[in-house]
């Protein structure tokens, strides 16, 4: 044992651990590979602080961390027995405080479907979307589903986390650099499949208003309009751009149309401010479709509702819960490696497009 619990710390020596979640790990990586069954005793205490040439306050916190996670039985007198052997069966799913709407609300019912199939439990964490290690370690979970679509930072620390050895996936992020596990929708594909949509009707003057302009997936649909605009050989006007930060609302919606010089033929706006920006162009006496084509993207129930009916980008919010559980219980269990998989949004033919007047 003392070679092998030694090999296991010095490995992980580079990884900016506390001494005592390397011990932990050091004990976990031993039950596994020496095939020890709940029951089997371990080393003692004092064994153990020898071994890792380390206090005995800093061994003692390891192991009662590990028993409060559930992993070994400390019985006074008798010694430190192995409890539990493989995985909790306990996923962490975190992300910053998400509103229960028509996008996230199927994400989580997606996650949930998905965790009662697989028969794990899940622990929620609303106070970052990417969790420090030790929370994660603190917490005893096998694994982390991380929902974070607001910040490419948090693909950094998805990334950390992962080379930590921590199991994570994270939802709604992609990234071309990193080999981070990652589930999302093809916002730069399914941007492509708009702006072809409007170039078929004959659109050439072409505006974009966007929310949370720093998210991931608004990042990949605006690179999305460029290639498409480029492919189509339209030019891509400054002042049909509107992407905020935060959210918008009809006031800077209004300003920002009244300016405009020679108004666009076509609108692809974020599902959110289709009742702001109808608000506006009623104000202006603009008519949709006749005067003004537009598309949403992220489709609401209430844009089939609206007069006239909204087409909209749809993505598989629901399919995304479902397939990010899927990918991370399957990396737990060593049947899938690290990639990352992009879902196909749909395009939902509605009747707010039509051919630009002359």
């Amino acid at each position: 044992m003392a070679d092998r619990l030694s090999e296991t710390v010095e490995k992980q020596s580079n990884m900016e651990l506390p001494r005592y979640e390397q011990v932990k790990r050091a004990v976990r990586r031993y039950i596994e590979t020496q095939g020890l069954k709940p029951g089997a005793k371990l080393p003692p205490e004092v064994a153990l602080c020898k071994e890792f040439n380390l206090s005995r306050v800093t061994v003692n916190k390891a192991l009662k961390d590990l028993e409060w996670e559930g992993v070994v039985k400390r019985v006074r007198g008798s010694g430190t027995y192995v409890q539990k052997v493989g995985l909790s069966n306990r996923i962490l799913v975190t992300s910053l405080p998400l509103t229960n709407d028509d996008f996230n609300g199927p994400v989580f019912a997606g996650i949930r479907d998905e965790a009662s199939a697989q028969k794990v439990d899940i622990a929620y964490d609303t106070q970052a979307a990417v969790p420090k290690s030790d929370v994660v370690h603190r917490l005893g979970v096998d694994g982390v589903l991380s929902i974070s679509a607001y910040g490419i930072d948090d693909l950094t620390a998805m990334a950390r986390l992962h080379e930590a050895g921590v199991k994570i996936v994270g939802l709604m992020q992609r990234s071309r650099v990193e080999e981070v596990p990652l589930v999302s929708a093809s916002n730069f594909e399914g941007m492509q499949e708009v702006v072809r949509h409007l170039a078929g009707y004959g659109h050439r003057r072409i505006a974009c208003v966007m929310n949370n302009a720093y998210g991931n997936d608004v990042m990949e649909r605006f690179i999305g309009l460029q290639c498409a605009m480029a492919e189509a050989n339209i030019p891509l006007d400054p002042d049909y751009l509107l992407y905020s930060g935060g959210v918008m609302n009809d006031s800077r919606l209004g300003v920002w149309w009244r300016r405009l010089t020679v108004p666009p033929t076509a609108l692809i706006l974020d599902g959110y401010l289709a009742l702001p920006m109808f608000k506006v162009l009623n104000e202006c006496g603009v008519c949709v479709p006749a005067d003004l084509s537009v598309v949403a993207i992220d489709d609401r129930r209430s844009l089939a509702h609206l007069t006239p009916a909204i087409t909209a980008l749809a993505q598989p919010t629901y399919e995304m819960g479902r397939a990010g559980m899927r990918k991370l219980v399957n990396l737990l269990r060593g049947e899938e490696s690290v990639s990352q998989e992009v879902l196909p949004t749909k395009l939902i033919i509605r009747d707010s497009v039509t051919t630009p007047r002359k």
